[in-house]
């Protein structure tokens, strides 16, 4: 899946081999928010599950908050990322479409 989704994923699901321990983190979702985060995930390739998506949006955060903390400069990281660039283009769409049904509307 990395090699599929280079383009599209900035943190791919590591392969942990020799990276020490980990954890599965697990929450729960409203259940509107859940149905926004599937119309989220069809929006991109089908490879591309709900764990690959909130990583996308999760891990430049992390990232960030480690630099700033280190004193370094963290900006950079919340503005590249070809996961969270393809995010905003799926919410940007959103805003066009819904801006063009409400034009029609009237």
């Amino acid at each position: 899946m990395v090699r599929l989704m280079a383009e599209i994923q900035s943190y791919p699901m590591p392969s942990h081999a020799g990276s020490g321990p980990s954890k599965v983190i697990s929450f729960l979702l409203k259940k509107d928010d859940l149905a926004l985060l599937d119309e989220m995930v069809a929006e991109f390739p089908s490879q591309v599950n709900r764990s690959d998506v909130l990583r996308e949006m999760i891990m430049p955060h992390l990232h960030a908050l480690r630099l700033a903390k280190k004193g370094n400069d963290w900006e950079e990281v919340l503005e590249r990322g070809n996961g969270l660039a393809y995010l905003r283009n799926l919410v940007r769409k959103a805003e066009t479409e819904s801006a063009l049904a409400f034009s029609f509307s009237i």
